[in-house]
């Protein structure tokens, strides 16, 4: 206190050169401060509310997250529990080991924001590092007597629009503690707070570098005006009152330079400084733009393709749909085989294809109403005339699309689907008419014949009853409503069955006998393929004594298994456990798995073989010659059968070529040792064509058809 005293006192005796100095110095000195304040509290206050905005969408963006995997749970398509897990790996990321979640996710919430969930008690349903714990007595860093867990549970449910809050807390994984936002909703149906969290220094750093470079640049003003003006107060006149009309610019928001060439060498050292200053906070401002589309763009556009996320599209028609648009199509198209890319050729030649077909849209469609809606569907928004242009427009996307899948090499494992809905009468807006094609995709998107398909109000009534059917299986497999038949395999030259497959048949208590072909997709969109596997095996093999009575005699018994049940860790435990249960003898069993198991490592497929033959179980691959298989395949996995599928039986009366192929596959079950069956034999001509072949063990409608024990 007593040196400030002093230099006022030396700075009131001082001359008025000297005063005028320092009067002049510390008029800068304000100026320069407030304006650096002034800019660094303004951009910070920006920054804040931007980051509030940003954390209010991303929790919009969360809900809608956690409303489409409700709807999925409530439909049928996943239960609750997968549902909310498969909600939380897209908000924060998966599960690991220790239980800890990574960080993964396309919303950008700052270096350490994230997503949380709490329920009504304060548990965490989903947290990166505290998971499962109870946080209801959790009290603010700084503040024991704040519950903040409690607060932001009271505010979300409070208030149907959600609450903001500001607390202190550490930030993840760290000691350091730092001033927290964080906005929640409550998702009533789970009982879920929804939260959206992050750090302000996540927000407001850029703001701190303005802060730093405007004190910086303030201690080599002052430094050089002070040397200066001693000398020169008569000719900083013009640029001083420059340097003002800048700094008033910068007040007004306008980043202007200061004209320093009529200056003398210290004076122009000053104005240098000076426009150094405003070309740092100029380019940092042009930062925090550049950041701010960024999260624009991410937010509204999905970054391996460069076309539109949903959320761009909505914004696009929504607004399309309130000009002078009189009719549109809204198609939906999901790519088929992608998973067998990934598995074949790689994840980067998977992303490549869905990279190709962004572009065929783009180049082809207006990219305002083109989009990328998940991971192997793309939506596309066409404005049509009557009905002749709206089938003309169809016609023409689907054979465009199927062309270019070829072209590029695609085209083996490779086709798609198009679900489609018009506008205005199936919707009259991007959530009407994506709903729609959604409905229609889930009923087609397994079809082997329906390649596209038009909105139509009973697909809701179709996708009831598929609903109810799915309900109705889900307890078939309980109430032992699905039972297995058996269709005969036979000799034709001794004209005695040699062995049985068994083919499962549901006799619905609602619905009556229900086909394999509809049933069969529902086990696999369920997720029941490991319950039916198992199912199927216990039963026949617990009818093994009766099919030996029926048939005459020891016989072996065929039984179809998934590649998913087969690559299953439990699987070989599975079959063991069935056997010894049922008294059947090891040999007398052959599994049948169709060629898609290849997609996966060869040496987990050696290792189940393996393990299989060491019992003396045996395998074959049905449907030869439709799937994955090779050669290559073939030598280095020791199947014992091989059973050639009923597509080539079909054309060996009229294709030459098929009947070679035939011809050809006899030739190498028998250089390989390997048993050879055929399907699909309905016709004596056909019986007779195959008896030029060595193939002999037949199974057909020709001679049996499907029957229960």
């Amino acid at each position: 206190m007593k040196n400030g005293e002093n230099m006022i006192k030396r700075l009131l005796s001082a001359s008025f050169h000297n005063k005028l100095v320092a009067h002049f110095g510390i008029v800068l000195l304000l100026a320069t401060t407030i304006v650096g304040l002034s800019s660094f509290f303004i951009a910070q206050h920006s920054l804040n509310q931007k980051g509030r905005q940003i954390l209010e969408n991303s929790v919009q963006q969360a809900l809608t997250v956690i409303e489409i995997e409700y709807e999925n749970s409530q439909k049928g398509f996943k239960t609750q529990a997968q549902a909310q897990e498969d909600a939380k790996i897209s908000l924060l990321g998966p599960l690991q080991a220790d239980g800890r979640r990574l960080i993964d996710n396309h919303i950008d919430l700052g270096e350490n924001g994230y997503f949380i969930i709490y329920d009504s008690l304060g548990n965490e349903v989903m947290h990166p590092s505290l998971e499962g714990q109870n946080v209801w007595d959790t009290t603010d860093s700084t503040d024991s007597d704040r519950y903040i867990v409690r607060e932001q549970i009271d505010l979300a449910k409070g208030h149907p629009e959600g609450g903001f809050m500001t607390y202190n807390w550490n930030l993840l994984n760290s000691d350091q503690v730092g001033q927290k936002y964080a906005y929640g909703l409550y998702f009533e149906e789970w009982d879920w707070i929804v939260v959206a969290s992050a750090y302000a220094v996540d927000f407001n750093s850029d703001a701190n570098q303005i802060l730093f470079t405007t004190l910086f640049l303030i201690l080599i003003l002052l430094f050089i005006v002070l040397h200066l003006i001693n000398t020169y107060v008569q000719s900083i006149s013009q640029p001083i009152t420059q340097l003002l009309g800048g700094i008033e610019a910068l007040e007004a928001g306008r980043y202007q330079a200061v004209d320093g060439q009529k200056s003398d060498k210290e004076m122009g050292s000053l104005v240098d400084g000076y426009n150094k200053m405003i070309g740092s906070l100029e380019e940092n401002a042009k930062n925090l733009d550049r950041k701010n589309e960024e999260i624009t763009y991410l937010a509204y556009h999905d970054e391996m393709t460069g076309l539109a996320n949903v959320y761009g599209m909505k914004n696009q028609i929504d607004q399309l749909t309130k000009s002078q648009i009189r009719s549109a199509a809204f198609v939906l198209i999901s790519i088929r085989g992608l998973k067998t890319i990934n598995a074949l050729m790689g994840f980067a030649k998977g992303n490549q294809l869905l990279k190709e077909i962004g572009q065929f849209l783009l180049f082809n469609y207006d990219a305002r109403y083109c989009a990328r809606a998940s991971s192997n569907e793309f939506a596309i928004f066409i404005e049509i005339g009557n009905d002749d242009a709206f089938n003309a427009s169809i016609e023409s996307l689907k054979k465009a699309l199927s062309a270019f899948i070829k072209s590029k090499g695609y085209g083996i494992t490779t086709d798609f689907r198009l679900a489609i809905a018009r506008y205005p009468d199936h919707g009259d807006d991007f959530e009407g008419l994506f709903e729609k094609t959604t409905l229609v995709m889930n009923l087609i998107k397994d079809s082997p014949e329906i390649y596209s398909q038009v909105y139509h109000d009973r697909m809701k009534r179709d996708m009831s009853q598929k609903i109810k059917l799915m309900q109705s299986l889900a307890q078939a497999l309980q109430n032992g409503e699905i039972i297995p038949y058996y269709q005969a395999k036979i000799d034709y030259r001794s004209d005695a069955v040699v062995r049985v497959e068994a083919l499962a048949r549901w006799q619905s208590p609602l619905a009556g006998m229900v086909s394999p072909g509809i049933f069969l997709p529902l086990i696999v969109e369920m997720h029941l393929t490991d319950d039916f596997t198992a199912y199927m095996i216990d039963s026949a093999l617990q009818q093994y004594d009766g099919i030996c009575q029926k048939y005459g005699g020891a016989i072996d018994l065929s039984i179809n298994v998934t590649p998913s049940s087969f690559l299953n860790s439990n699987f070989f435990d599975l079959i063991s456990q069935s056997l010894k249960k049922h008294q059947v003898p090891s040999g007398r069993l052959i599994l049948e798995i169709t060629e898609d198991v290849f997609v996966e490592e060869l040496a987990s497929i050696q290792e189940i073989v393996g393990n299989l033959h060491a019992i003396g179980v045996r395998l074959a691959i049905d449907d030869f010659g439709t799937g994955y298989s090779s050669l290559n395949s073939l030598v280095q996995i020791d199947f014992d059968e091989l059973k050639i599928d009923k597509s080539f039986i079909d054309k060996i009366l009229t294709d030459e070529k098929a009947f070679q192929l035939v011809k050809m596959l006899c030739g190498i079950a028998e250089i390989y040792d390997y048993q050879l069956v055929t399907e699909g034999v309905e016709s004596l001509d056909q019986l007779n064509r195959l008896k030029e072949t060595n193939l002999h063990i037949i199974q057909g409608y020709l001679f049996s058809q499907p029957e229960p024990l």
